[in-house]
């Protein structure tokens, strides 16, 4: 029973795919490929429209992507204007009200080679140049070898 509703469910999916594909328009055919004749004279007509038309299209698609990246560029240099201009007012607005408008800082600090790292820890330390507060190396073979405790045992709520 399971076998049969597998393979009904099997042959639906790939019927419906099937068909799918089938319904599916080639990007690169146009409305004069679908005209066709016996006449060899005919034909070389047709395959100069298509010629034509594929020629003209192209320049059609090429002076529109050139416009829309002209706009583009337009798009940019008039938002980074806008920016411009709203620092300069955000700028005019600190400097009438310096206590009451504070910007967030911007400094970012670079992450750390721990690894590597013969100094310590900058955001813990002011000072890391100095030769007596340099970190000493730690090796696997240790002196001191750390002990762990064991785990203590879960106890799970029995019912």
């Amino acid at each position: 029973m399971i076998k049969i509703i597998s393979t009904v469910i099997a042959v639906s999916l790939i019927y419906s795919a099937e068909s799918i594909d089938s319904n599916r328009k080639d990007s690169n055919h146009t409305f004069i490929d679908k005209v066709q004749t016996t006449d060899p004279d005919v034909q070389q007509e047709l395959n100069q429209l298509k010629k034509e038309f594929a020629s003209q299209r192209n320049q059609i698609n090429e002076k529109y992507d050139l416009k829309r990246k002209t706009l583009k560029k337009q798009q940019k240099q008039e938002i980074d204007n806008l920016k411009d201009a709203y620092k300069k007012k955000l700028k005019r607005l600190q400097s009438k009200y310096p206590k009451k408008i504070q910007r967030e800082s911007r400094r970012h600090l670079k992450p750390l080679g721990k690894k590597d790292s013969r100094y310590l820890d900058p955001r813990k330390s002011d000072i890391n140049l100095r030769e007596d507060k340099v970190k000493e190396k730690v090796t696997k073979e240790s002196s001191n070898p750390v002990k762990l405790k064991p785990r203590p045992k879960s106890t799970k709520d029995k019912k």
